[in-house]
This record gives structure tokens, sequence and C-alpha cells, in this order.
């Protein structure tokens, strides 16, 4: 039988995309949740041509808006393909769920740092460009971080919610 597809970060899966040249395996979230879904592996910094080992890229807020660029040369704005990626993968039709590594500037959810250009009194999380435009492209789509799925409760909830949507699709 096959199973229902949820998208996850790779580097969850023990891909070596990250900027550093390593990975972020979860291996006890992904043995989880392999019992119920099968896996869609994707990173967008790299589908967009970023190198592994890469420079880092990061969010600023830049005139009223988020924006990811290079750290060390904020000239290179990647926002405008992080956001042509995602709108490009017709793959995610079938998923029923996905799982986003935290705090990345491309697969963040709600806890990506957000460095501003100006003083501000209270520091600012955003999501990461892919994972917001994913969240436009599918509203109802569950998503959460792999950190969140270390709370049983949290991870039980993601379950059912990625079983009920792949049931109304």
């Amino acid at each position: 039988m096959n199973k229902p597809v949820i998208g996850i970060s790779s580097c969850l899966l023990g891909e070596p995309v990250r900027y550093d040249g390593n990975h972020k395996h979860a291996l006890p979230i992904i043995e989880h949740l392999a019992q119920y879904f099968s896996f869609h592996s994707f990173c967008p910094e790299v589908a967009i041509g970023l190198g592994v080992p890469r420079p880092p890229i990061h969010l600023i807020k830049k005139h009223q808006q988020i924006v990811c660029v290079d750290v060390a040369d904020p000239s290179i704005d990647v926002t405008e393909q992080l956001i042509q990626c995602c709108q490009q993968q017709d793959w995610q039709d079938n998923l029923c769920g996905y799982v986003v590594k935290a705090r990345s500037p491309s697969c963040g959810w709600q806890s990506t740092p957000v460095t501003l250009t100006t003083k501000a009194t209270q520091p600012l999380f955003d999501s990461g460009i892919y994972t917001a435009q994913l969240i436009k492209r599918y509203p109802n789509l569950p998503v959460i971080e792999e950190e969140q799925l270390n709370n049983a409760i949290y991870r039980e909830d993601f379950i059912q919610r990625a079983l009920t949507y792949e049931r109304n699709k």
C-alpha cells in the first residue's frame, strides 16, 4: 500500500546539502514519521543553484520587506529565485504535509531570525522565503518544523492533520 507523501527538507534526511556541507539528520523523527508517510526530499537552496558548501544566506528587513541575501555580500539577493523555485514545484500538489528545517532562511517556519537594517527594540523572526511561498500556495497544508516534532503532542497533531489533509484532497 502506498503511504501518503510529505515534503521534507533534505538536510533532515541526512543529505549533506547545508551551506557548510553538513546535514541535520533527524533520525528518531524520520523513523517515527516513516510509519505513516513516505518522503519527498527537497532543498530549495540547492535547487536554485547555490553550491555545497556555499556562503551562508540570511533574512534581512529591507524597505519594509523581508528578503534573503548573502551574509557577506548583501547585494546578492536570492529572494525572487526562492519564490520562483517554490512556484515551479508541481510535485507539491501531491503532498499532505511538509517538515521544514527550523531557523533556515529558505525553509524555516516562523523561527528564522531576521537581521534588521535599523535599530529595533525587539528581535524579529519570520518564515524562510521558500516556506512562506509554500504556505501562500497551499494555505491548509500542514507544515511543521523538525524541532516541534520532538514534542509528542505536536508530532501526533501533525500526523493527524496530514492524514486528514490526505483524505480530504
